[in-house]
């Protein structure tokens, strides 16, 4: 066992876990949020052109 893996607390491995859903949670709703604005944009697009 290495001196980082001695001095990391025991719970780290859930932490990290934790960590990396929160950040793929808030990566899901960033791109769904893009996903909307862009077909708003392109239904607003479709409407002006007809």
């Amino acid at each position: 066992m290495s001196q980082i893996e001695r001095d990391l607390p025991a719970d780290y491995s859930d932490a990290l876990l934790t960590l990396k859903e929160l950040i793929h949670e808030a990566q899901h709703r960033a791109q769904r949020m893009v996903n909307t604005a862009m077909v708003e944009l392109y239904w607003n697009i479709g409407r002006i052109i007809s």
